[in-house]
């Protein structure tokens, strides 16, 4: 629309209108938008804002029209109100926006929140002339964490700046001493992580982004606030993109001017240095008497300090919790196959810098190599570090009553390591004990000729650290008597304990449709099979009853891995396929076990395999092909693929 004056003279902002447009339509125009406001209560949110804003801000000018639409603006009411507007009703579409109000139905009387509004991101050059195909398979997220609170917002399409509108609410004295007691809200320290990742849907992965912590106690200052968050991504000092976000304090309370702010943050940040000097200063000289005890001591595998990804030195019991996967992992042994599924990062997996830094004592105070990932990221990129998994599998242990612990030493190669020790009590001073390996779900008892592991230098739970001052430190050897100091030298908990630390995150449970992920990846590999084939010149017979019995084996070795067994129990199975296939016919299959749904790399891996290789080019009489898949979800949007393609023919094959 164009500003031109009307013929009657001149004319106000809100008569500014194109000549073609009647003026009973204009005012019908006027009418509907009035109706609407009334019936969202508009008028009243306003009225409410002002008068609260006014009692708190005594120079502030009700009658200034300009300073009020700053205040309104700032409350967020005009992009509400926008969003509302231009909510399409016709739009079914699942990668639409999120305008979903804030529903107070769930807030409880006494507790104060924190409602936060993710608008949209800014700057995310990644994704300049992103390919359609890479548009089609990848999504963008943003993910927050707030003590043992954790959310996660709409995904949506890859873009320089994507529009997320979203937005969730966070109970801010959740899990505190006093719960909804804790009246000033300014003496709470929780911070506010958040984080953008890029997700690969077929992969089931995450590649971080960018991410930053949230100083959300500036809210204090009026009860609302907008910011523009940076993101730190893989260079330091450049943002990897912006975020845009706004703060409502829930319900309204006292404010605070921004001079107690400023004091109480940095009087709690002086508090978290002294407790850092203080223990750095009892770990340095626990670090001595441990080398002092035997000059072999120094080339120990010990570990006492990580460096979070703020560059503060903390102790490694920071990374181990009591975590209880309520309703989403239903047994040690369940919890050990989902860690064994999260990726490894294969470049850092066992390098001496991750786990020990350096040299691994804490009088050098660490290197810019020892920093441990978050354990909200590594959830969040479902990948990490071989520390990673092994403190998330001590966690889950101890959520479900274990003695757990995990363990720092060598592998038969001479290699770093970390990997988990549980211990079962047979009487005084014995115990009957296993070694667990985090990134593969197995399990080992100490005297088994299998297990991986050389050496143990050290051990440590969420309560403690043990050195190892046992003559040898050879894993099959050592005793696992933690109590008894001529075998162990172990830290104070007190000492631990007054290094302040936040609650650890929870475990997600990302709902997932396997049976239609099952469809799409088997109709995606019968075509690339079918089309593989057609260029060695053979034909493609799909069997769907066959395809059908071949669910029962891959759930059974989906069983025998999270049951650790040597192998299925395959009998009923072939039985099935016996009955199936009839008499004077031959079958043949090779199982496969992925965690993604990528046809392209199940492809790839069957045609490097000397057994699926020769299924893909078998010819035979009166051949048959079938192909099965089972998908089983786990928590994180974690997801464990079983494939198997297989072929039945008559006995006298062509070139077998």
């Amino acid at each position: 629309m164009s500003s031109a004056p009307t013929a009657g003279g001149s004319a106000g902002a809100a008569d500014a209108a194109s000549p073609h447009i009647p003026a009973d339509r204009i005012a019908e125009m006027r009418r509907a938008i009035h109706e609407h406001l009334l019936k969202a209560n508009t008028f009243n949110d306003i009225r409410n804002i002002i008068d609260t804003y006014a009692a708190d801000h005594p120079d502030f000018n009700p009658n200034n029209s300009d300073d009020v639409m700053r205040v309104i603006r700032e409350r967020g009411v005009v992009q509400d109100l926008l969003g509302r507007l231009q909510q399409a009703p016709t739009s079914t579409t699942s990668q639409g926006i999120s305008t979903k109000r804030l529903n107070v139905q769930g807030m409880r009387p006494g507790c104060r929140y924190l409602h936060v509004r993710v608008l949209q991101g800014r700057a995310f050059l990644d994704h300049l002339d992103v390919d359609p195909t890479f548009q089609r398979t990848h999504q963008m997220v943003v993910a927050l964490h707030y003590g043992a609170q954790r959310f996660r917002c709409v995904p949506q399409p890859c873009s320089v700046d994507p529009l997320f509108d979203d937005d969730c609410l966070i109970q801010l004295d959740q899990g505190l001493e006093g719960g909804s007691a804790f009246n000033d809200v300014l003496e709470i320290a929780t911070p506010l992580h958040v984080a953008v990742l890029r997700e690969d849907c077929a992969m089931s992965r995450a590649q971080l982004l960018g991410e930053n912590t949230i100083e959300w106690r500036k809210v204090l200052k009026s009860g609302f606030l907008s910011l523009s968050v940076e993101l730190s991504g893989d260079n330091p000092g450049v943002p990897s993109g912006v975020l845009e976000m706004q703060f409502e304090l829930l319900p309204g309370g006292p404010r605070r001017t921004e001079q107690e702010i400023a004091a109480r943050l940095d009087v709690q940040r002086t508090a978290i240095t002294a407790a850092d000097r203080e223990f750095l200063i009892y770990a340095r000289r626990w670090w001595n008497e441990f080398q002092s005890m035997r000059p072999t001591h120094g080339e120990r595998r010990v570990k006492v300090f990580a460096a979070t990804n703020t560059g503060r030195m903390v102790p490694v019991t920071h990374y181990v919790s009591i975590l209880q996967p309520d309703r989403v992992l239903d047994s040690p042994l369940a919890a050990a196959r989902f860690v064994s599924l999260l990726a490894l990062t294969k470049e850092e997996d066992t390098t001496l810098e991750v786990l020990q830094g350096g040299k691994g004592g804490p009088s050098q105070g660490g290197s810019a190599g020892d920093v441990w990932l978050a354990p909200f990221l590594f959830f969040s990129q479902r990948r990490g570090d071989i520390c990673n998994h092994a403190t998330l599998l001590c966690s889950l242990f101890l959520g479900f009553g274990l003695d757990a612990y995990c363990a720092v030493g060598t592998t038969m190669a001479g290699a770093t390591t970390m990997f988990v020790v549980t211990r079962r009590k047979l009487g005084p001073s014995e115990y009957d004990v296993t070694f667990w390996d985090p990134s593969a779900g197995q399990r080992f008892t100490t005297s088994s000729s299998a297990h991986p592991y050389c050496t143990i230098g050290a051990l440590f739970n969420h309560t403690s650290i043990f050195a190892n001052v046992q003559n040898s430190d050879n894993a099959v050897t050592c005793k696992f008597d933690l109590d008894n100091e001529e075998s162990w030298k172990s830290m104070h908990p007190l000492k631990l304990r007054l290094v302040p630390r936040h609650a650890p995150p929870p475990l997600l449970w990302i709902p997932l449709n396997t049976r239609v992920m099952e469809l799409e990846l088997e109709a995606a590999l019968q075509s690339v099979v079918g089309q593989h084939r057609d260029s060695l010149g053979l034909p493609s017979r799909w069997d769907p009853d066959l395809a059908f019995i071949l669910t029962q084996a891959l759930t059974a070795y989906e069983h025998s891995r999270v049951q650790n067994l040597p192998a299925p129990d395959l009998g009923l199975f072939n039985q099935c396929v016996k009955g199936k296939i009839g008499d004077g016919r031959t079958f043949r299959g090779v199982p496969l076990n992925v965690a993604h749904v990528s046809e392209r790399k199940v492809m790839a891996s069957w045609t490097s395999s000397p057994a699926g290789k020769e299924l893909l080019q078998l010819a035979g009489d009166d051949m048959r092909l079938a192909v099965r898949v089972k998908c089983f979800a786990f928590p994180e949007g974690v997801i464990c693929t079983w494939v198997m393609l297989a072929a039945s023919y008559r006995v006298n094959v062509a070139g077998a």
